[in-house]
């Protein structure tokens, strides 16, 4: 780089080669931060395909007031690379569900939420399905996790 320079401020004068060596460095601080956004996305070993609900049947009245202890892992599949885990969980009728994952260690935590507030006065059993990425093929212990 600087035998480029030094013939650039033969050429055309040091103030030109200044002016170049500025413009490059700008450049580069400029592209580096994108590329280091990629490599991060690009690095992740465990990430969620795809997330799905859908309302079951109507919960038993004496599930009303501890709708927690229907909270289960019904169905855990692997193929190839991917993960398919199904769950059933008691909430409000009138919901949707979003869902998330996250990896601490050696445990696999399925994460969902309600995005709304509005609820109705029946509780529902609903299914929710995770489908999930796993480059590392690591045996995970799986975990559920309501976020608020």
């Amino acid at each position: 780089m600087e035998k480029f320079l030094s013939r650039l401020r033969f050429m055309y004068g040091p103030l030109y080669a200044r002016h170049f060596k500025n413009v490059f460095l700008h450049i580069v601080l400029a592209l580096l931060p994108i590329a280091c956004s990629n490599y991060e996305q690009n690095d992740s070993k465990v990430k969620l395909l795809l997330f799905k609900y859908s309302p079951g049947r109507s919960a038993p009245k004496e599930d009303y007031f501890d709708s927690v202890r229907f909270e289960k892992i019904i169905k855990q599949g692997i193929n190839g690379d991917t993960i398919q885990i199904d769950v059933e969980v008691g909430q409000s009728g009138c919901l949707g569900f979003t869902g998330d994952i996250k990896v601490q260690n050696d445990s696999l935590i399925l994460l969902y939420s309600t995005p709304g507030d509005t609820a109705c006065a029946t509780l529902e059993r609903y299914d929710l399905s995770f489908k999930i990425l796993d480059r590392s093929k690591r045996d995970y212990k799986v975990g559920l996790g309501y976020v608020y």
